[in-house]
């Protein structure tokens, strides 16, 4: 029975934290290139927590975190969209498609 419930943990914590990369990934990336793990769930809540500090006067900020902000809600919401559509050909397609036009382009260090 522990070892069913230590798998299950395990099998669980995996699958949550570790999402597989949908976009070709190059060796010669820029180094102020973002991850997609950047754009993970668990990465928009800090930055939303961290928003949140912002406008409660609990921290203050460079013009740039803002902006880096926009960054993580737009790529967050873009990979939220290919875990959405996963089972769905036409709109997965479409979705990963969006999201590595966004890695490509934009997902970069504001600095």
């Amino acid at each position: 029975m522990r070892l069913f419930i230590i798998s299950f943990i395990i099998f669980f914590s995996s699958t949550s934290i570790a999402q597989e990369n949908v976009c070709p990934v190059s060796d010669n990336e820029s180094l102020d290139k973002l991850k997609e793990s950047d754009f993970s769930k668990e990465s928009l809540e800090k930055t939303l927590g961290d928003l949140q500090k912002l406008f409660d006067g609990k921290i203050d900020v460079a013009d740039e975190f803002i902006w880096q902000s926009q960054l993580i809600i737009e790529g967050a919401y873009y990979r939220m969209e290919v875990d959405k559509w996963k089972d769905e050909p036409t709109n997965y397609k479409y979705s990963v498609e969006r999201f590595c036009n966004f890695m490509k382009g934009r997902a970069h260090y504001v600095h």
